[in-house]
């Protein structure tokens, strides 16, 4: 009997020592949303190294724990808003964990901004001036905010652009919203020449060159000038910039040449250059 004692205070310890579950704590002052910034939640449960958090679809949101008691009560941590929408209240203690289903929200006013989206970014008159137009309201939270003057989150129109080239803004105050109208295909390449005799050359200038709504042909345009003075040809380009393209060739003496100039199938008139 007094070999088999010590086995059985052993024993009496190891069963003493096992850690008890806790019961879940009871939440006194449920409600089917919380706003963050206020919370007081009461809850009845026994023990005192209790943590909480709540846990959303972006990021935990930290609480606070106040004991007292008959339980705890939870407050939160950061007077911020959060990203609203269903989330869950876990409690721990240990390694025991309850959780409770609850609906994030936040309390107080928050700044929205208008988004307004545009596809395709750049239209060009060759093709098509319409766009698409998607617009929201999105609060500083990352919340969908319904809309004023239309029904839901969530409005789509189709626009038709104003043929005038150059760089619009969607929002005013964001550059990221910019769209842009590209001038179209030149209708017609005005030719000129200007002989130097300073330097026995011919100056060549097409332009001024513009699409049929008037806009001039974009900067960096490439203008091929194609002359010939009846036995041999040559061939030389040249950028357009600010609507006109220029180059020189030199003068063939007494020899007659004609040339023209080509902007993909866009061809002038043939001009004859005389010394």
């Amino acid at each position: 009997m007094k070999k088999g004692l010590p086995h059985i205070i052993l024993l009496t310890l190891l069963v003493s020592c096992r850690e008890v579950t806790p019961e879940k704590p009871v939440w006194l002052n449920p409600a089917p949303e919380l706003a963050v910034t206020d919370l007081q939640l009461q809850f009845r449960c026994s023990g005192k190294n209790w943590k909480a958090v709540l846990l959303n679809f972006t990021q935990p949101v930290p609480l606070s724990v106040r004991h007292n008691d008959t339980g705890i009560t939870i407050s939160a941590v950061h007077k911020k808003g959060v990203t609203e929408g269903p989330a869950q209240l876990c409690l721990s203690t240990g390694d025991h964990y309850f959780f409770y289903p609850v609906h994030l929200r936040n309390s107080k006013p928050v700044l929205v901004s208008k988004k307004d989206y545009r596809s395709p970014k750049t239209v060009n008159p060759d093709s098509s001036l319409y766009q698409q137009k998607i617009i929201h309201d999105i609060d500083e939270y990352r919340n969908l905010a319904p809309l004023k003057n239309y029904p839901g989150y969530f409005a789509e129109e189709e626009i038709l652009l104003p043929p005038q080239a150059g760089t619009s803004r969607a929002i005013k105050a964001e550059p990221l919203s910019s769209f842009y109208v590209q001038p179209g295909s030149c209708t017609a390449i005005p030719i000129s020449a200007v002989y130097i005799a300073a330097t026995k050359s011919f100056s060549i200038t097409a332009g001024p060159l513009q699409d049929k709504y008037g806009n001039t042909a974009a900067n960096g345009t490439r203008v091929a000038f194609s002359f010939t003075d009846g036995q041999t040809s040559s061939r030389m380009e040249a950028a357009v910039w600010n609507g006109y393209s220029t180059i020189s060739i030199p003068s063939t003496g007494n020899t007659r040449c004609s040339i023209k100039a080509m902007i993909n199938q866009t061809v002038s008139k043939t001009l004859n250059l005389i010394p």
